[in-house]
């Protein structure tokens, strides 16, 4: 019996993490909402299969997430969303409208200086009271405008709206699935030939970007012989963002390949002065004081190819681009938090997070709940057993 119990305490803990993450999509910002049909609202188990209980009128209940037709409701006694709705038929907003200038409001941010944002959407994109689609809308802004937002929705520290004044309209817009592009002024190194309708960018150019999508796309955008053109940076690691640039010199020899895929190796020699430009998710992208290029598919936990160097200097954003042939006259220094902690933290970068991380994570957290339901079913099965 204590056997089962520590089983339950595991899934329960783990089950509002499998849960979202399984969601695919952007998490929502909370919103509460208020019944208001005369004769209230059933509401339904956490798979929105049964029906468990009923809302009477004037109920609130916190609406935490929503997938396809399924909306996840919390009480306030709830640490996260167990129950489920199938529409908000029969609800109403609480507030019906959310202010930028909150600053109670946890999920509302704000960039220290006015940002660029285009409109992408062909047919142009909603202005709405709130941050999400079931606030009304106040007007709309056409396809191929620029405008500038400071105030934004950050969930799980990514974006999913911004707040917008532009000719007379105030409210929020929705940035995912690349609605809207939001400025970047990042340099990338193209890891791979690339070839996007007519323009092509040789592997090893370096661009700056001019846009990105949302963190769930992962599209950066760059304007290549006066075109906008986006490379998915979510399907394939093409252009790898370069932050501070170390120069190192090698504490052993190390192998090499040309590119990502070659596996024809060589080895640069101990001692060999080198630049650590970008990381992938498998590699380092370094360069030679020759401006030759090298892929060294090692880490510091590889025995049979150590990256073993000494650091020698950390360039600055504006002495790295020196570096390429880049005139800089000042440079931003605007960074991210968690980019300044990356900068700052140079061993990080090496092991720096990424979201496949997170949904290699997510997926041994569902495996982990999968086998404890498994587990749990065979010892109430063999409970009865020994019963009988």
């Amino acid at each position: 019996m204590k056997r089962l119990k520590s089983l339950l305490i595991i899934v329960i803990l783990l089950f509002p993490l499998v849960a979202k993450a399984d969601m695919g999509a952007p998490l929502i910002r909370p919103y509460d909402i208020v019944v208001v049909d005369p004769n209230g609202v059933d509401y339904y188990d956490m798979f929105c299969e049964n029906i468990v209980g009923h809302l009477d009128k004037d109920s609130i209940v916190n609406v935490e997430y929503q997938y396809d037709d399924e909306i996840m409701i919390r009480f306030d006694n709830d640490s996260y969303a167990k129950n489920c709705i199938k529409s908000l038929k029969g609800f109403s907003l609480v507030k019906d409208e959310v202010n930028p200038y909150d600053e109670n409001d946890e999920y509302i941010s704000s960039n220290s200086s006015s940002k660029k944002a285009l409109i992408y959407n062909k047919d142009g994109v909603y202005v709405r009271k709130g941050p999400s689609e079931v606030y009304d809308a106040v007007g709309k802004i056409e396809y191929n405008t620029v405008i500038d937002y400071k105030y934004h929705i950050s969930m799980d520290y990514h974006m999913t709206y911004i707040y917008v004044e532009y000719n007379g309209l105030k409210g929020w817009i929705n940035i995912l699935e690349k609605n809207v592009l939001l400025e970047d002024d990042d340099y990338y190194i193209f890891t791979t030939d690339k070839k996007i309708d007519d323009v092509f960018i040789p592997k090893y150019k370096i661009l700056q970007a001019k846009y990105k999508s949302d963190d769930w796309t992962q599209v950066t955008y760059f304007e290549v012989d006066n075109k906008l053109v986006g490379v998915d940076n979510f399907k394939e690691v093409t252009a790898t963002k370069i932050y501070d640039i170390k120069k190192i010199k090698l504490n052993k020899a190390v192998k090499y390949s040309i590119d990502d895929d070659n596996l024809d190796y060589k080895e640069l020699p101990s001692d060999t002065i080198l630049y650590i430009i970008a990381g992938g998710y498998e590699y380092e992208i370094v360069m030679d004081e020759n401006k030759k290029f090298y892929f060294i598919n090692a880490f510091y936990d590889n025995e049979d190819n150590e990256f073993d160097y000494e650091q020698l200097e950390v360039l600055n954003k504006k002495d790295s681009l020196k570096l390429f042939g880049f005139e800089v006259d000042e440079v931003n220094n605007e960074e991210k938090t968690s980019d300044k902690e990356d900068i700052n933290n140079s061993k990080d970068l090496e092991n720096k997070s990424t979201d496949r991380d997170i949904i290699i994570i997510a997926v041994i957290c569902s495996l982990v709940f999968s086998f404890s339901i498994l587990v749990i079913i065979a010892l109430i099965n063999k409970k009865k057993e020994k019963a009988l």
